[in-house]
């Protein structure tokens, strides 16, 4: 093309990347790539779109390209265009690797021995940034962020500066009475993940004896408080078959069925994906369905990981989009984003493996297409 777009963009659900002879779009809604080259390309801009409307007569995707580019305001092509589309749904904030537990799938791989955290500049920093982000939701997590000697803080702070909801992701094995008398009344919710109604099969999963016993005494304090409180039930090798009596139990003591979410174990860090979504019993729980990450449908994820790393979810760890030690968050998000040179990087493999929401697996898929300009 001689003229028209020279920088990528975003039209409605395409991002569009303009080259000398080429216009290459990426459906961020169906997770199709439309490649336009030859004579279309070869004239102007006006020219191209008048050639793409004439297609679109026969081909519904390029109709629908065509109508994105001609009635949508084009925005710059950014980490924060691309994956907020819709606003921040929540952000992950991992304030410490350390964790009083060691279970054998952890996706961060935490335990009670890494050392690795994030300063207090650098979470106050990034709590800053969520309340100008307008993030939905703040998730406190790790490693367990209650071992973490600015987890009080950082709730604090989030809730004086007016995000919507705190969750703390916690085992509760720290939850203490007296923590939870200073935590609770500043509103915050709380989720936890629970294994067994057995504690040998808890404590199996977990690595930690006593596990079991000390999680659901947590539960119960957030219980009788009244806050929010969502319990995820992590399907392994070890519990597959004690799910039933698990939701049982949980709900004895007061955890309403809405607060139950089920999922897999997932191929991240030491957790092993076995496939076995036939075997979980995701009816057990029909109010509540399949975890979502703590995230709804329609807004952007983003990950601050205890060693200052941004990722897209709390479990798309292959794709760094950055870190905090090196620019600010949202300096970050405003990255510039441009086509791969080359064909697109090889698909990471087996996206279900590691990934439970549909749209962080479109997220995954286009930033597989798509580099810092």
């Amino acid at each position: 093309m001689s003229s028209g777009p020279i920088q990528p963009f975003l039209a409605g659900p395409f991002a569009v990347v303009c080259r000398p002879g080429e216009v290459l779009a990426l459906d961020c809604e169906t997770g199709q790539d439309i490649a336009l080259r030859g004579a279309l390309c070869a004239g102007d801009w006006t020219a191209t779109l008048r050639g793409l409307g004439q297609l679109g007569a026969i081909r519904p995707d390029l109709e629908r390209l065509h109508v994105a580019l001609t009635t949508e305001q084009p925005e710059p092509l950014t980490y924060r265009t691309l994956l907020g589309r819709g606003g921040w749904e929540i952000l992950f904030l991992e304030l410490t690797g350390q964790c009083n537990e060691r279970c054998r799938h952890c996706y961060a791989e935490s335990s009670p021995e890494r050392k690795e955290q994030l300063s207090w500049p650098e979470i106050e920093a990034v709590i800053h940034a969520a309340q100008t982000l307008g993030v939905r939701r703040l998730q406190l997590t790790g490693g367990d962020p209650l071992v973490s000697r600015h987890c009080l803080e950082a709730a604090r702070l989030a809730t004086r500066l007016g995000v919507p909801a705190v969750e703390i992701y916690t085992n509760g094995l720290a939850l203490s009475e007296s923590l939870a008398d200073e935590l609770c009344p500043l509103g915050v919710s709380f989720a936890m993940s629970f294994y067994s109604h057995r504690p040998e099969v808890h404590d199996q999963v977990t690595g930690t004896p006593g596990s079991q016993q000390r999680t659901l005494a947590a539960i119960e304090r957030v219980v009788r408080r009244g806050n929010e409180l969502r319990v995820s039930l992590i399907s392994t090798a070890e519990n597959r078959e004690d799910l039933g009596a698990a939701v049982e139990l949980l709900r004895s003591v007061g955890v309403g069925a809405s607060q139950l979410k089920m999922d897999e174990e997932r191929e991240v860090g030491r957790g092993r994906f076995e496939d076995a979504s036939g075997r979980v019993p995701y009816a057990l729980l029909p109010e509540a369905g399949p975890s979502t990450h703590g995230a709804a449908q329609g807004g952007g994820k983003l990950c601050v990981s205890y060693r200052g790393e941004l990722f897209p979810c709390i479990f798309s760890r292959a794709e760094r989009l950055g870190s905090i030690r090196e620019a600010s968050l949202i300096s970050l998000l405003d990255t510039p984003l441009t086509a791969r040179s080359a064909t697109p990087r090889l698909e990471l493999a087996r996206p279900e493996a590691r990934l439970t929401c549909a749209d962080c697996r479109r997220s995954e898929w286009l930033l597989g297409r798509l580099a810092p300009s």
